[in-house]
C-alpha cells in the first residue's frame, strides 16, 4: 500500500512537472515569436528611415528623417499637400512647362540615388502625397518578378516586402501601362504600403489625393488617378488586366479600357487615348480579404508638367453601379 501511494505521488509530481514545463515552453515560444515579429517590423522601419523615408503613426505621415529642421518639416509637407490639391507644381524644375512629363526635383533625385546605392534593383519611388504610400519600386529579372513580395531592400525575408514592377513594365517608357504590385498592409500595425487605397471608395478622399508621384532616373512625374476597381481573379468573367498592356491598336486599347471602366468605382471626366501613358497598381482588396484571388486595382494617367488636372478632380463623382466580383454581387 505504501509503495503504491509513493508511486502515485511520483506520478502526480511528474505530471505537474510536465505540465509546468509545457506551459513554460509555450510562454517562451510566444515571447520568441513576438520578438521575431518585432525584430522584423523594427528592421523594416529602420531600413526605411535610414534612407530618408517617412515615419508612419497609425496611418498618418508626420515627419521625415532628413532635410529641414523639425520645426520646418510639417509646414513644408502641409504646403506641398495644399499645392497638390490646387494643381500647383511643387519642387524645383529646370524643365517645367516645356512639354515634358518630368520635373527635375533635387530632393527626389537624391533619395532615388540613395535607394539605388543600397539596392540596384530599385527603379523608382512611388508616392501618393498625404498618404502612407512613399516607397521604393523594385524590378529584378535576376531574382524573379515576385522576389520583393517577401524580401526587403537588404534581401532579407520580410513580410511587408517592397512594391515591384512586372518584368515587362517600364516606368520611363511612353505608352501602355506599367503594372505595379505590392502588399496591402491594412490588418496589422503599423499599416503600410497600399493600405490607403481602399479609401478611394470615398469621393472626398479621392478629391484630396488624386495624384500619384513617380520618381525615376528621368525625374518626377505625376499621374492622375481616374479608376478604382475590385476584381476577383477566380471569377469566370474576371478581366485579366495584367496582360496585353502594351496596346498596338486603337481597338486593343478601347477593348481594354471598356473592361476596366465597366468595373470603375470612380467617374472622373478625364480624356485619355492610346498615345497616353498609364500606371496600374494591383494589391489585395479589403472586401475580399484572404481569398487569395482578390484584387484592388488603381489606374492613373501620366500628366504633363504644369497640366491643370483640377477641373477633372473637382467634377469627379462616383459610378452608380460598377461591376463587382461575384462574391460581392451575392451580398447585395
Amino acid at each position: 500500500m505504501r509503495f503504491t501511494r509513493m508511486k502515485q505521488d511520483k506520478l502526480r509530481k511528474l505530471r505537474i512537472s510536465i505540465f509546468a514545463y509545457s506551459v513554460a515552453v509555450l510562454i517562451l515560444g510566444g515571447i520568441l515569436f513576438e520578438e521575431l515579429l518585432s525584430a522584423d517590423r523594427d528592421y523594416f522601419w529602420k531600413t526605411k528611415n535610414l534612407i530618408g523615408e517617412y515615419l508612419c503613426d497609425k496611418g498618418i505621415l508626420h515627419t521625415i528623417t532628413e532635410g529641414p529642421a523639425d520645426s520646418e518639416r510639417s509646414a513644408i509637407h502641409t504646403e506641398k499637400e495644399k499645392n497638390e490639391i490646387s494643381g500647383v507644381g511643387y519642387g524645383e524644375s529646370s524643365e517645367k512647362g516645356n512639354g515634358t512629363a518630368y520635373e527635375n526635383i533635387q530632393k527626389d533625385s537624391s533619395l532615388l540615388r540613395r535607394y539605388r546605392e543600397l539596392n540596384g534593383d530599385v527603379v523608382g519611388i512611388i508616392t501618393i502625397p498625404g498618404s502612407i504610400l512613399r516607397h521604393p519600386v523594385t524590378q529584378s529579372p535576376e531574382r524573379g518578378e515576385a522576389y520583393y513580395l517577401s524580401h526587403d531592400l537588404n534581401l532579407k525575408s520580410n513580410s511587408h516586402g517592397v512594391p515591384f514592377l512586372t518584368l515587362d513594365s517600364d516606368l520611363t517608357a511612353d505608352g501602355g501601362t506599367a503594372i505595379l504590385y505590392g502588399h496591402n498592409i491594412i490588418w496589422t500595425e503599423p499599416k503600410d504600403i497600399f493600405c490607403d487605397l481602399v479609401n478611394y471608395e470615398n469621393l472626398e478622399y479621392y478629391k484630396e489625393h488624386p495624384v500619384i508621384e513617380i520618381v525615376t532616373e528621368k525625374g518626377t512625374a505625376k499621374y492622375l488617378i481616374f479608376l478604382y476597381a475590385l476584381i476577383d481573379t477566380s471569377d469566370p468573367d474576371a478581366f485579366v488586366y495584367w496582360e496585353n498592356t502594351d496596346w498596338k491598336t486603337e481597338e486593343e486599347f478601347a477593348a481594354y479600357m471598356k473592361e476596366m471602366e465597366r468595373r470603375n468605382w470612380l467617374d472622373v471626366p478625364v480624356d485619355y487615348s492610346l498615345e497616353d501613358t498609364f500606371l496600374t497598381i494591383s494589391t489585395c482588396s479589403k472586401e475580399l480579404a484572404h481569398s487569395g484571388t482578390n484584387r484592388m486595382v488603381l489606374m492613373a494617367k501620366r500628366l504633363m508638367v504644369g497640366e491643370d488636372y483640377m477641373p477633372f478632380v473637382l467634377n469627379a463623382g462616383m459610378s452608380e453601379s460598377p461591376y463587382l466580383p461575384s462574391k460581392l454581387r451575392r451580398k447585395q
